[in-house]
């Protein structure tokens, strides 16, 4: 609606005689006007006992530049009881672009930092650097190749884990 979009969602629980336990809900709107593109969501889930709960906001922006150079960052935050006694937040910024290269190639890279706090103190958390290369085989088909590399800090992954990791990914989708 005039650039606006609205989405909605319920999932039900499976819970037998308890329809709060295992459900999730969301809303998202957004906003495109030009080569400016706004988002927000909120969702929230619950667990099989209907006693711990997790709840994520987030907020979106993007702007293309001449040349279709596309910039985008997040802002999200989410919330959790981890456990009876205790909560855990996650905090992330992202900041990214898109760059095309010809016709059918588009590059993206992008940086992530989520911080963690339990207890209403600061803990750890981690960065992750990712680069992404896709091929546009047709306008709805598209082979990608992902590479990411993360560094944990503090004991977020646990001591006996190592502090970095490098991933790659290579695949292909299709849209119907």
């Amino acid at each position: 609606f005039n650039g606006f979009n609205l989405r909605l969602m319920h999932g039900f629980g499976e819970v037998t005689g308890n329809c709060g336990a295992s459900t999730s809900t969301g809303l998202g709107l957004g906003y495109k006007a030009g080569k400016l593109q706004l988002s927000a969501a909120h969702q929230s889930f619950s667990n099989n006992t209907d006693t711990l709960d997790l709840r994520g906001h987030v907020l979106g922006a993007a702007y293309v530049l001449p040349g279709d150079i596309r910039l985008a960052g997040i802002y999200g935050r989410s919330e959790a009881d981890t456990s009876a006694t205790a909560r855990t937040r996650l905090r992330t910024l992202g900041l990214g672009t898109t760059v095309p290269v010809g016709k059918k190639v588009d590059v993206t890279l992008a940086h992530y930092r989520v911080t963690r706090e339990r207890s209403a103190r600061a803990d750890d958390g981690y960065g992750r650097t990712v680069a992404f290369v896709e091929y546009k085989l047709s306008r709805r088909s598209v082979t990608y190749l992902e590479m990411d590399h993360t560094r944990w800090g503090g004991n977020f992954q646990g001591a006996a884990n190592k502090p970095r990791a490098t991933g790659v990914g290579i695949g292909m989708r299709h849209s119907f």
